[in-house]
């Protein structure tokens, strides 16, 4: 009896604190549900109940380790902040490649192409599990534990709710912007405060709309519409011709650097989201999907009332997607400003008669020129250089700036002088207008205040780049943008020879810090003009040509995404778009001092010319 005595006061003494009564309760509950849905009938009246017991005991657990504290749910949250970290190792960082040179070893993104396989994966699996009913999966997953098959349903429903509210959220959406631009159009829009009226009586109409059609029409509608709409989609993605850029991306700093292109990304980015649908859809309809199954006498009520509601909000939501899509995709590649915009003329013809005599003679000489004309009374556009059509001989044109429109004759246009004068005054027009845009972009801006942020971002002659943009979006948001759209203050033509100038001046952004106002931002913009009219592409920008502005410093630097903007007196702006390319910085002035190139030393007995 000693022996035994010695040996049990080895053993701790066992004290039942409030924790381990939780963990006991915890378990008790957790075979109670175990064995309720083993011995109850299946149904999703029982499996909501069910998944109601499951949250009251978390919440009992949370509450009780907030108070005293649970070893076992502090383990588990260690576990789920190691997987985060774990997940953050397939993180990316992206941006835009500017450059194109040197090429780069072309890679889909990872994560992308993950949740792509895993959606087509996915997708055919719930629809063999669920071939019958959405109680066919049941039958799989109960068996082995019901606890197992009751965290999956509930991650379907909360997966099925959340994909309703955020497909109506984004009908919704772009309902709003459609109603937005036909106010824009339409001067008999009504006007605030019956505006506001008008929009919720419009968005609460679309809504009734979906639950009509979900009511009298069998839910098999919905999901052949979602495929058709789908179809259309992925046909004007793959067939529209809209320009292309490439993405940069890499996994961490240090890794090696891909490329992908931009329509790939997009491509795969939006078919995303409807297979994500389409799944949801296999997991909660089933055969019901093919009306194989009676909705009204299945056990699965719930199941299939969210499926049903998916299917109709997830089929409005693809058709308003593809609309919205193919939309911005022409219109995208109708204010491309890389698209050729050649000068334009607009001929008024000073008599009748003179254009039949000499019209066919002049649209001749301006094919040879690669010029086009619009002929009165069609209306003239800003971009296009007013003239007037006399015959022959042509008057004098005057002194070096005539008084526009001047009047031609069909054949002086075979002169290089007068191509020569009618193409110039065409570039200043376009830089008059490109200058006035801007400043009513900038004036806009000054009269905000931004919290983050330190300038702007100019890119008037990149498509995938709409407006005047900060270099880091505000708290809370990810808004980039300020004031209106570039295509509605400058004209394709506009920026398509901005586009011109900075392709031949190797500058592919123009970044402006605060403070700099205007008037100096504008000299800037003058002196990359007069160097691209003295040099053309020959020579590309550089730092020492743009000297003399009081009160502001010019650099262009590379940039990369293992090589960023890096300088002692001027901060590093906070670009969120770029991964590679060379961006002409407009600072304020911090008084440092230009230093002179060293002349280079030449090899005795060279002649500095040399003739051929």
């Amino acid at each position: 009896m000693k022996t035994l005595r010695q040996r049990l006061a080895f053993f701790p003494k066992l004290r039942l604190t409030g924790g381990h009564w939780v963990t006991v309760g915890v378990i008790v509950g957790l075979l109670s549900i175990e064995w309720a849905g083993r011995v109850a009938a299946p149904s999703d009246l029982g499996d909501g109940l069910a998944i109601l017991a499951l949250l009251v005991l978390l919440q009992i657990c949370l509450v009780w380790h907030n108070y005293r504290g649970l070893r076992w749910l502090d383990a588990a949250a260690s576990g789920l902040r190691r997987f985060g970290r774990w997940l953050t190792r397939f993180g990316i960082q992206s941006g835009i490649d500017l450059r194109g040179e040197p090429p780069v070893p072309q890679a889909l993104p990872g994560p992308l192409k993950a949740g792509m396989l895993a959606a087509c994966g996915v997708l055919p699996l719930l629809m063999l599990f669920n071939a019958l009913a959405p109680s066919g999966w049941r039958a799989w997953v109960s068996q082995p534990s019901y606890l197992l098959y009751v965290v999956g349903l509930s991650a379907v429903w909360f997966a099925t709710i959340f994909a309703i509210m955020f497909t109506v959220l984004m009908q919704l959406v772009l309902l709003q912007e459609t109603l937005a631009a036909w106010r824009r159009r339409d001067a008999r829009f009504p006007s605030w405060p019956r505006q506001t009226a008008w929009t919720f009586a419009t968005h609460a109409g679309y809504l009734v709309t979906l639950l009509v059609l979900g009511w009298l029409l069998p839910v098999v509608v919905a999901v052949g519409l979602s495929v058709v709409f789908a179809a259309v989609l992925l046909l004007a993605m793959l067939m529209m011709r809209v320009p292309d850029a490439t993405v940069l991306w890499q996994r961490k700093e240090g890794t090696r650097i891909r490329s992908c292109s931009l329509r790939r990304v997009a491509l795969f980015t939006i078919l995303l989201p409807v297979l994500v649908i389409w799944c949801l859809l296999a997991a909660t309809l089933g055969a019901g999907a093919l009306m194989l199954v009676d909705v009204t006498t299945s056990n699965m009520p719930i199941t299939l009332l969210l499926g049903t509601l998916l299917a109709w909000c997830g089929a409005g939501f693809i058709a308003w997607l593809a609309g919205a899509l193919i939309i911005s995709m022409r219109t995208t590649q109708q204010g491309d400003p890389s698209r050729p915009a050649p000068p334009t003329l607009h001929i008024t013809p000073v008599h009748d008669d003179v254009w039949e005599q000499y019209g066919e003679e002049v649209q001749q000489h301006l094919d040879e020129q690669g010029m086009r004309l619009r002929l009165d009374p069609a209306a003239p556009r800003r971009s296009d250089v007013p003239v007037e059509l006399a015959p022959p001989p042509m008057p004098p044109l005057g002194g070096e700036e005539p008084v526009w429109p001047i009047t031609i004759s069909a054949s002086a246009l075979r002169a290089p002088e007068l191509i020569h004068k009618l193409k110039r005054r065409d570039e200043v027009q376009r830089r008059r207008r490109l200058v006035r845009g801007l400043e009513k972009l900038f004036k806009h801006a000054a009269a905000q205040q931004f919290e983050s942020g330190t300038g702007y971002l100019v890119a008037p002659h990149l498509w995938f780049i709409s407006h005047l943009m900060r270099d880091s979006g505000e708290q809370g948001t990810e808004t980039h943008t300020v004031g209106e759209p570039y295509h509605r203050v400058m004209e394709q033509p506009v920026r398509h020879h901005l586009y011109t100038v900075l392709r031949a001046l190797q500058v592919d952004l123009i970044y402006v810090e605060d403070g700099v106002e205007f008037r100096q931002f504008r000299r800037v913009l003058r002196m990359l003009f007069e160097h691209y009219d003295i040099h053309g592409s020959a020579l590309k920008a550089q730092d020492r040509f743009f000297t003399g502005i009081p009160g502001v410093r010019v650099i262009i630097e590379e940039h990369s995404l293992d090589n960023p903007f890096r300088n002692e007196l001027y901060p590093e702006p906070e670009y969120r778009i770029l991964a590679r390319g060379r961006v002409l910085h407009v600072f304020r002035d911090r008084g440092d001092t230009w230093e002179l190139d060293p002349t280079p030393e030449l090899p005795k007995n060279e002649p500095l010319l040399v003739h051929a």
